[in-house]
């Protein structure tokens, strides 16, 4: 997956629907790959679905723990492992109080 996928560029327009539609099948072939997980989790989480979302920011907590994204969605991301972006994440869509 690059910057330029349909759904990494769906993301960055907030259009959080056809990024969901674009990863569903990346997800189902590759389920442990950190970008996807992180990504549809960030879909979900922009439909308002934090069910969704929460299984997978915390596998990619585990699969995405050296992981570092060359593009992001937020540029206060940059230099920050998958791991820590999805925890980041949960804790913002779950409103917990503590950082990451």
């Amino acid at each position: 997956m690059t910057a330029v996928d349909p759904g990494f560029t769906a993301l960055l327009s907030k259009d959080y629907a056809t990024a969901r539609d674009d990863f569903i099948p990346e997800h189902a072939r590759y389920p442990h790959d950190p970008y996807l997980q992180l990504d549809l989790g960030l879909a979900y989480q922009g439909l308002g679905q934090m069910a969704e979302a929460e299984s997978l920011y915390r596998q990619a907590m585990i699969d995405g723990r050296n992981a570092i994204p060359v593009t992001t969605t937020n540029p206060d991301d940059a230099g920050k492992t998958i791991a820590v972006i999805a925890c980041e994440n949960l804790r913002a869509g779950l409103n917990l109080p503590t950082a990451c």
